[in-house]
């Protein structure tokens, strides 16, 4: 089990006070690239998060810059 969902099943009021970014530092080796362990354990929670919270990463990754993050786009 991974660092996050471990946290949410145990102590999910600490986990729901910690920032995107901090959570993005638990997942894997912290670098959120397509196809990463990072980017699967932080899909795996985003998935059963609670909608507030998701709103919440979403304002903050809107309002700031997130410095370990790769964005790749891919044309179809």
């Amino acid at each position: 089990m991974s660092v996050i969902l471990s946290l949410l099943k145990n102590d999910p009021a600490a986990l729901y006070k910690k920032e995107i970014f901090q959570l993005v530092a638990m997942c894997g080796d912290g670098k959120l690239t397509d196809g990463s362990e990072c980017c699967a354990e932080l899909r795996e929670y985003l998935h059963i998060a609670k909608s507030e919270h998701l709103f919440a990463y979403a304002d903050s990754c809107l309002a700031e810059k997130f410095e370990k993050a790769e964005v790749h786009f891919r044309m179809s």
